[in-house]
């Protein structure tokens, strides 16, 4: 499970500034104004992927294998911390207590923050990527209150690390991360523009593209995938955030 985006969700620059206990020797995304248009996709790597099939409003892409860290949490998305808050500058909300302390995506973030950050055997430092994605397992199903919803965020391990790599994977200090090994993963991808930081602005996505695959494409309705692309200090108009389901796996008879 993998992306040119992954990530995804990339919150990190303003995340790393408003975590203080973190070392110097942390990695950093850099300054507001610090990359020109495309430097910063040059810099960070990403999990590579082929583009198969190009519709009006997705398309179908194919991942190879590829190296993970991961970790998960249950969550009731009804008790988003951040609900009615779509509006708000997000750079601002990432300086809260509030994002810090209750919003699951940052609660998952800094565990694997850490993890590439040296809290591995043999401290190995490892370099931030682009390929950051979490994906969302349906538990309960509740489209008026909110799901209920198994979340795993997973970090894009740099080249060296993959399968192919000059080096082997460090093993993680943190009971609550781990590596995963995935295989081939093929994926309908949605991109929209703008914020996109609430579970509503997510599942809104999704339902979208859930209705424009459904009787279309053979998927998995039950598993989707959010990725944010874009570089933390993006203005909102230029923002780029995913959406994906995964394809359903052919049964052998």
């Amino acid at each position: 499970m993998v992306t040119r985006i992954f990530v995804a969700v990339v919150l990190i620059n303003a995340m790393v500034q408003a975590a203080p206990q973190l070392s110097a020797r942390e990695p950093r995304w850099g300054k507001p104004g610090e990359y020109a248009d495309g430097e910063w996709e040059k810099k960070y790597e990403s999990p590579d992927f082929r583009v198969e099939k190009v519709e009006e409003n997705y398309e179908k892409r194919v991942y190879p294998p590829s190296t993970w860290a991961c970790t998960n949490m249950t969550v009731d998305t009804a008790q988003d911390p951040l609900a009615g808050l779509e509006n708000w500058d997000f750079t601002e909300i990432m300086q809260s207590k509030r994002y810090k302390t209750k919003v699951p995506s940052s609660l998952m973030f800094w565990p694997l923050f850490r993890y590439i950050g040296g809290n591995n055997k043999g401290e190995v430092k490892i370099k931030m990527t682009r390929g950051v994605t979490t994906s969302h397992s349906l538990v309960k199903r509740d489209r008026v209150w909110g799901d209920v919803e198994e979340q795993e965020m997973c970090f894009y391990l740099e080249k060296k690390f993959q399968a192919d790599g000059t080096e082997p994977v460090p093993e993680p200090e943190d009971e609550a991360v781990y590596i995963v090994n995935r295989p081939r993963f093929v994926v309908f991808a949605r991109k929209f523009p703008g914020w996109a930081f609430t579970s509503a602005v997510w599942q809104e996505n999704r339902d979208i593209l859930e209705k424009d695959l459904v009787n279309r494409e053979s998927f998995n309705s039950t598993l989707y995938y959010t990725a944010m692309t874009s570089h933390p200090w993006v203005p909102e108009n230029k923002r780029v955030n995913e959406v994906w389901f995964p394809e359903a796996e052919t049964q052998e008879e």
